[in-house]
């Protein structure tokens, strides 16, 4: 069943890269511009989720399966007419190529894995959560996750891996085709190397795929060394409508897509000076930033989006557990490249390469905008405080590393290439031996549902308290992606525990006649409600990452069964 389901998930992604391609030739545009028409009619589906479910949300269900079916099937035809023309050449470069995108394939396609894909991106939409605002509107995401939508009503748990495997194989091909061999081999040990991979390549988080189109965007735009390539008026507003989507997809980008606007219109000013491209941008320019600076909170979305802690996430966006002094934000930058303890973190790091990378921002040229671009970007994540890789804030340099290779590639002749090269290969072999014994796991061993840990304590949880509708699970554990008993989760990371227990209160106080007995699942020190009369028993769960120096953690957990009235006599005291 799991293998028919990805195998679908290709064919919806193929399916909007099909629709792109003779979007763009029906506009009749440059090539070049494939990859950003298919970013925006991926971010227009997920606005449209948001759109509907703000005039008639029972709509949802529909849209999602038949916008999924129609690509599915565009992807089966467009697949059909390709296989033909599929011509591989056995050279040693492109087998190594075909050998680390393969790699990367085989893990993309696999199900959700990661806990907060399951809590936060795929899980916001079950309909088994009892929080019934903890929703697409009230959440902490953009429209980024409405793609996470069509996903999850169709049961393809994998769709946004594979828009990021599709988007970072694709962008390669593109950019590399500007450089001769020497630079593409070094374009492709830098893009292909990263061990942070391991972290946001396999998420449903919807962003890695957004940040690398980005980049792209940015080369086709800034980078000084394409020749004769010049904006036409559709290009521009495609461009406008780009940066538009982009800017509401995910928290992160608000900020850094305005940055990406003001240099986007200095660098296109003599043409932008024309009324009818100025317009475009007065109108969507405000959506950017109005809501941040004027409303102090760029979770409300154009004024359509609530959030259900507003207040709390933006303290937890804007502050770190590290203290922002020179020292720290030293300690910082090297662990962006070498982290402490590195076995267990190097999979939220970008690697050696970072370092020469550093070195490129003292070898910027004249009217560099890419040089601009970084330095305005870097200093927007300092504005909050993001320097602690405990924290897996290095993901929000992903796009200042990206933007630095092109400056390394531009200055190639000025490193030791030797060395360099010498150390990009280990830093590849590494990232890809992670992948590898990733896949290894997967597909030889079968130890799916132990890396998805979420899915065996759902399965033990299941086992207890599944079907029982008078009863609701509240508990601090990520979980309930495949729809098995009625749950409702504290988030103890990102808010006061007080915050969701108030929640909690209130949605039970209206449910009171449905459910009958509260059943909490905590570890011993997470529990701050006065329970102690109510434990029946202890259950042991599981807890491991996708990095593969980490094994399999089992934890006890304490198991509270108490009357709903029971229940919120212990919340009005609390």
């Amino acid at each position: 069943m799991y293998l028919l389901l990805s195998i679908s998930s290709i064919f919806f992604i193929l399916g909007n890269y099909s629709t792109s391609k003779k979007l763009r030739k029906h506009i009749d545009i440059s090539k070049k511009y494939n990859l950003i028409i298919f970013v925006i009619i991926i971010l227009l589906q997920s606005y449209f989720i948001y759109i509907i479910n703000l005039i008639y949300p029972s709509l949802i269900i529909i849209y999602s399966k038949l916008t999924y079916y129609s690509f599915v099937l565009i992807g089966v035809i467009y697949s059909l007419k390709k296989i033909n023309k599929f011509k591989i050449n056995l050279s040693f470069s492109n087998s190594v190529l075909i050998i680390v995108i393969l790699n990367l394939f085989l893990a993309s396609v696999v199900f959700v894995t990661d806990a907060d894909s399951v809590r936060y991106h795929l899980g916001q939409f079950n309909n088994f959560s009892f929080e019934k605002n903890f929703d697409l509107h009230s959440k902490i995401s953009f429209i980024g996750d409405g793609i996470n939508q069509i996903a999850f009503t169709n049961n393809a748990y994998n769709i946004t891996s594979l828009l990021n495997f599709l988007v970072l194989s694709k962008c390669f091909f593109l950019i590399s085709r500007n450089f001769n061999h020497k630079k593409k081999f070094v374009f492709f040990l830098l893009l292909f190397g990263l061990p942070i991979y391991l972290n946001q390549l396999i998420s449903q988080k919807p962003y890695l795929w957004i940040t690398i189109s980005l980049f792209y965007f940015s080369f086709l735009n800034f980078f000084e060394r394409i020749k004769n390539f010049h904006n036409s008026e559709k290009e521009i507003f495609l461009s406008l409508i780009f940066i538009f989507l982009v800017s509401i997809s995910k928290p992160e980008f608000l900020i850094m897509s305005s940055i990406i606007l003001i240099i986007y219109i200095h660098a296109n000013f003599s043409k932008l000076r024309d009324f009818k491209y100025l317009l475009p941008i007065i109108i969507l320019f405000p959506f950017l930033l109005v809501n941040f600076f004027v409303y102090s909170d760029p979770l409300k979305i154009m004024l359509l989006q609530g959030n259900i802690g507003d207040t709390k996430f933006l303290e937890f966006l804007s502050s770190s557990k590290v203290d922002f002094n020179l020292k720290n934000l030293s300690f910082f930058i090297l662990h962006l490249g070498v982290p402490n303890n590195y076995l267990s973190n190097f999979s939220v790091s970008l690697g050696l390469s970072f370092f020469f990378l550093m070195y490129c921002i003292f070898l910027k040229k004249k009217n560099n905008y890419i040089f601009y671009l970084i330095i305005l970007i870097f200093f927007s994540n300092l504005i909050f405080e993001r320097i602690s890789i405990s924290e897996n804030h290095a993901r929000n340099y992903i796009l200042i590393f990206y933007l630095l290779t092109l400056i390394l590639i531009n200055n190639l002749n000025k490193f030791p290439k030797k060395l360099m090269i010498t150390l990009l290969t280990f830093q590849l072999i590494i990232t890809q031996m992670g992948f590898l014994y990733f896949n290894y796991e997967i597909y030889i061993k079968k130890k799916y549902n132990e890396i998805s840990y979420n899915l065996e304590n759902e399965n033990k949880i299941n086992s207890i308290y599944a079907k029982k509708e008078d009863v609701i699970i509240i508990t601090s554990l990520d979980g309930n992606l495949f729809k098995k008993y009625n749950f409702y989760n504290i988030d103890y990371f990102n808010f006061d525990k007080k915050f969701f227990y108030n929640i909690a209160k209130k949605n039970l106080k209206i449910n009171k006649n449905k459910i009958k007995k509260v059943i909490l699942i905590f570890k011993k020190n997470e529990n701050i409600l006065n329970l102690e009369d109510f434990k029946t028993n202890n259950i042991l769960l599981s807890f491991r990452t996708r990095n593969p120096s980490k094994k399999l953690n089992l934890q006890n957990y304490e198991i509270y069964e108490v009357p709903i009235n029971s229940f919120l006599n212990i919340i009005n005291s609390f």
